[in-house]
């Protein structure tokens, strides 16, 4: 492991900045045993050359151009650099950038005012100005972040009102009650899913708009559900606020057009057919976001939101 020297921060021994303030690293002898950063007149006579810059500051550009392109130092690191002579590696842990609970992690911003890994990376950032004016770049959410919330919400709500739906179909229909009899001597896995199948439409289309309602004021209020909330994302319109009304339902009408599909399976001739549309309609809408830079499906470009991380970098504060 090695030390940096600028902010005395730890770093894997094949780094060749570090990881927190993106000074280049000095390595000392390998035989040497690790420790906390000594200062120059302590020095071991590695230290003697001139120390990077302290965090924030802006490197100097040179003072005249480089006749050819800018070459970066060997490193284990990748980005667009070629040309940028403020070039840092970007941050090695991923998006979006998560501190320790117990520290704000600071990022070291180039010559004009941004921060490298913006710079690095412009196709995973969300900028906007916050209420106090403040350049504020929001991570875009990952689409495990945000399936996993999906589930998350699931399980919590619409997961228990169809089980208490289907209760409710075997406490009242004769034949859910000869499937669930049926089943106790033969255990079957269709015929849970023939019970299923009796629970009436209205029924169906009761638990969607109880799940509707619950995303859109959630939305609405605070930006996130509980599964956003837990997973740390949250939903926010163009201006970094958390969306309007009519943007909450608009983008939550979307998926409520699967249980209007669900509920016209039911019916026959032209309802299967348009079923089927709407059910294909929403997971097409959905699976957009796979193939978007800035992972939005339809439903978020409807309603003009971004799904982005719940830690922001915001200047001044951690750049």
């Amino acid at each position: 492991m090695v030390y940096c020297i600028n902010c005395g921060k730890q770093n894997k021994s094949e780094f060749d900045f570090c990881y927190n303030c993106g000074a280049k690293l000095v390595k000392t002898d390998e035989t040497a045993v690790p420790g906390p950063p000594l200062s120059n007149d302590q020095g071991t006579g590695a230290e003697t050359e001139k120390s990077p810059p302290p965090v924030g500051a802006n490197p100097v550009p040179p003072s005249s151009p480089p006749s050819g392109p800018y070459v970066v130092p060997p490193s284990t690191y990748t980005g667009t650099s070629t040309g940028n002579p403020d070039y840092r590696p970007p941050f090695p842990y991923g998006y979006p950038p998560i501190p320790r609970r117990t520290e704000t992690q600071r990022f070291p911003v180039a010559s004009n005012g941004k921060p490298y890994v913006v710079i690095d990376h412009p196709e995973s950032f969300y900028g906007y100005k916050n209420d106090d004016g403040k350049q504020v770049y929001a991570a875009y959410a990952t689409i495990q972040a945000r399936i996993m919330a999906a589930l998350f919400d699931t399980c919590i709500l619409f997961l228990p009102l169809q089980t208490i739906a289907t209760f409710i179909t075997v406490n009242f229909s004769q034949e859910a009650r000869r499937l669930l009899e049926s089943m106790t001597t033969s255990p079957d896995q269709s015929q849970l899913e023939d019970i299923s199948a009796l629970v009436p439409g209205w029924a169906i289309l009761a638990i969607y708009s109880v799940t509707l309602a619950y995303s859109v004021l959630c939305t609405w209020k605070w930006g996130q559900t509980l599964g956003k909330r837990v997973l740390r994302i949250k939903i926010i319109g163009k201006d970094g606020k958390p969306p309007t009304f009519q943007a909450a339902l608009t983008r939550n009408l979307f998926g409520y057009a699967y249980g209007l599909g669900s509920v016209a399976f039911g019916l026959a001739g032209f309802g299967s057919v348009l079923g089927f549309c709407l059910q294909l309609m929403v997971i097409a809408g959905f699976t957009a976001a796979f193939f978007n830079r800035q992972r939005r499906g339809w439903h978020d470009r409807l309603a003009e939101t971004y799904v982005v991380g719940k830690l922001e970098l915001v200047q001044g504060e951690n750049y």
